[in-house]
């Protein structure tokens, strides 16, 4: 479970960066809850689709599955009442998005294969996708700007 949960993580977390500019720093271990209740619910949606015909059953099949879903969410709920629970705040542009992802494919290739190649690309990646945010970093502290702003009625 805590594989599937990194593994989910990695592959995630870059498109939460860009669409949501937050990280889930508990999330491995709101994914040891999530990853096999979403197991029995998933067996459980499937079981309901295959006896829908059967009316007693379906409802009964579909109370169990509601319950547990909505343990579920209780459950994330808390998780991420917890302080720090996430890391707010992190903007990346499209292009670190891509850059991100590419030197995640990279060093899934470096762990596979093994190849020194694949460390230097990876390398490359990962800091050109820093070096924009240095860049823009360094752009927005030289600007001076005055933002108005007008509010119809106030």
């Amino acid at each position: 479970t805590v594989s599937i949960s990194i593994a989910a993580q990695v592959a995630t977390f870059p498109l939460g960066m860009l669409y949501f500019h937050q990280f889930s720093n508990y999330f491995i271990l709101s994914n040891l809850v999530v990853i096999p209740i979403s197991s029995v619910v998933l067996v459980g949606g499937l079981l309901l689709l295959s006896v829908h015909a059967v009316a007693g059953v379906s409802w009964f099949i579909g109370k169990m599955l509601m319950w547990i879903i909505d343990a579920m969410n209780i459950v994330v709920t808390q998780l991420a009442a917890l302080p720090f629970s996430t890391t707010s705040g992190i903007y990346i542009t499209p292009l670190q998005y891509v850059f991100i992802m590419a030197g995640i494919i990279s060093a899934a290739l470096l762990f596979t294969k093994r190849k020194f190649v694949h460390a230097v690309v990876t390398t490359i990646f990962l800091t050109a996708a820093m070096g924009i945010s240095l860049v823009r970093a360094h752009i927005t502290s030289q600007t001076n700007k005055l933002v108005v702003y007008n509010i119809k009625g106030h």
